[in-house]
């Protein structure tokens, strides 16, 4: 399972990209990597983009099958505990990585929803500091995907058919990589502007029928800075102003646990009714 990408100059332009365009590594910043063994080859070349760069970076590494344990074996009281390392983290830290390198994409499946949902919780306070620190700028945060076998097969694809399929699409082929995101920028921000001065949204379709209003909303481009790579265009709803239904018929997979076939719907901004053909006790759970 070791350095499934061993030697693809992909991993390293992949490197170059998050360090000095994603996350804009500064000298002296404080800088954790999180992933786990999968992802050794591209961590290791973050690493070393940071230290040339003149930042602290730290390599996090956990193994997937530890977070399955812990929901098997763990009491409340551990669910409900903050490890002191990712206070300090994200409470002091510069910037953050994520690389996710999935080994089993349903190594949670059979873990008690409820059990998810108190660690959830509990981690509430510190997701919140995380957001205020990034709004404001103070923490950088970026998070990628490595390819695995795993990921590969939930994609129905080989693993060099999705390597080439999740390269292309982070412009990792490109002579210029950071070149290519400025571009997509570029347009991103001329769609952007497009967008502001308007009102009101009303979606309709097979699959959904809502309307809301976005006045005086701001509109954000992601331009491949804390999702690598993204291409989005969002902004959030007035909060009382969202009606209507909307299914979902594409799978969603959390924490290692498949919904499937989910409906929502709307009143006034509130969600007051879910279904889902599979996973609905996870689903409510987590609303």
């Amino acid at each position: 399972m070791r350095r499934e990408m061993m030697f693809d100059p992909r991993v390293k332009k992949l490197a170059q990209v998050l360090v000095h365009y994603s996350l804009e590594i500064q000298p002296g910043w404080k800088f954790i990597i999180q992933t786990n063994p999968l992802a050794e080859d591209l961590a290791l070349a973050v690493y070393e983009e940071a230290l040339k760069k003149g930042a602290y970076p730290q390599i996090l590494c956990g193994f997937d099958q530890a977070e399955e344990i812990f929901y098997k074996c763990a009491s409340k009281e551990q669910l409900e505990y903050i490890s002191p390392i990712h206070k300090l983290v994200i409470e002091t830290y510069d910037a953050r990585l994520s690389i996710g390198a999935e080994q089993n994409t349903r190594s949670l499946s059979a873990v008690d929803p409820e059990r998810q949902s108190i660690r959830q919780k509990a981690w509430r306070p510190i997701f919140q500091t995380f957001m205020e620190r990034a709004a404001k700028r103070e923490l950088r945060w970026s998070l990628t995907e490595y390819p695995t076998y795993a990921s590969a097969q939930e994609a129905d694809m080989s693993l060099s058919d999705y390597q080439d399929f999740v390269f292309a699409a982070g412009k990792l082929n490109d002579p210029d990589p950071v070149a290519g995101w400025q571009q997509e920028g570029a347009r991103m921000r001329q769609l952007t502007t497009w967008l502001e001065g308007h009102d009101q949204v009303v979606l309709k379709g097979k699959d959904i029928d809502l309307s809301m209003s976005v006045k005086d909303r701001t509109f954000i481009p992601a331009d491949g800075h804390e999702n690598f790579p993204d291409g989005e265009i969002f902004t959030g709803p007035v909060e009382d102003s969202v009606n209507g239904w909307v299914r979902f018929q594409y799978p969603a997979i959390y924490g290692g646990r498949e919904v499937t076939d989910v409906e929502l719907w709307f009143e006034n901004g509130k969600g007051v009714k879910e279904k889902a053909a599979k996973g609905e006790e996870l689903l409510t759970s987590l609303l």
